[in-house]
């Protein structure tokens, strides 16, 4: 029992030495945090970004982006951060998950759960804003509810854009299929024209056949010919058999 009571002290010990150590480096890691903001500081006054001014009535200032915009009392700091082009990664929106915390008077807080307070004359409301990779606001800006309505806004034009050139080109449409059934009107008159003059070309210099003389061939000469080559082929044998007869008739 005893060496069970020292052990307890002895490990009592140790979870005071481990406390105290966890301590000593938060407190080196919130001073550190401290000197890198007040020495991330700009040598130059921040710029209101054109076109800002009449937003509103109280300044506000982004850093390391070191631009100002103005605000009103009251409005949501991710609004405003928006407003200025300062990109913050948002997840939860509710304040819980700290994704979107920022760096205000030397405190970390939640940017999607603050808002805008009323400053003295000449002052204006400082935010420091965590680094991020280009990766990381590529992916976050891809998913933004920025990024949905501008696509929206986008295929919406696109449907009205289309809608209103084929209601002008209606009338187009039309008078086109007009003249394609006319054209095909007069192809098809002609078409029965050429039909009823039997063969006869379009440059009408060559007579039908109806009107041919029929002992005329193509290149003007007698139909007879093949006639009398038959006769000069038959003229032997009429030799032959009168001279048979002739001779029957002599004995």
């Amino acid at each position: 029992g005893k060496d069970q009571e020292e052990l307890s002290e002895a490990e009592e010990a140790w979870l005071v030495q481990r406390l105290q150590e966890e301590g000593a480096a938060l407190a080196a890691a919130s001073e550190a945090d401290s000197s890198t903001v007040e020495a991330a500081e700009p040598s130059e006054p921040p710029q209101m970004i054109p076109g800002h001014e009449l937003l509103g009535d109280t300044p506000v200032v982004f850093q390391p982006h070191n631009v100002m915009t103005m605000a009103r009392v009251g409005q949501p700091l991710s609004q405003v951060a928006t407003q200025a082009d300062v990109f913050i990664r948002y997840k939860c929106k509710k304040g819980e998950c700290k994704t979107c915390v920022v760096n205000i008077d030397g405190k970390w807080v939640s940017a999607c759960q603050t808002k805008i307070p009323p400053q003295a004359p000449g002052k204006h409301f400082d935010v420091r804003v965590r680094e991020y990779s280009k990766t990381e606001k590529e992916k976050a800006a891809f998913f933004s509810p920025q990024s949905i309505a501008d696509g929206f806004m986008n295929n919406a034009m696109g449907m009205f854009g289309f809608a209103s050139e084929a209601s002008r080109a209606d009338p187009d449409f039309q008078v086109r299929i007009e003249r394609e059934r006319k054209i095909e009107q007069i192809v098809s008159k002609r078409a029965k024209q050429h039909r009823g003059l039997r063969g006869v070309p379009s440059g009408g210099h060559t007579v039908s056949a109806k009107l041919r003389p029929q002992g005329k061939g193509q290149d003007g000469g007698s139909a007879e010919q093949p006639k009398g080559n038959r006769v000069k082929k038959l003229l032997p044998g009429l030799f032959g058999v009168a001279a048979f007869l002739f001779a029957l008739t002599g004995h």
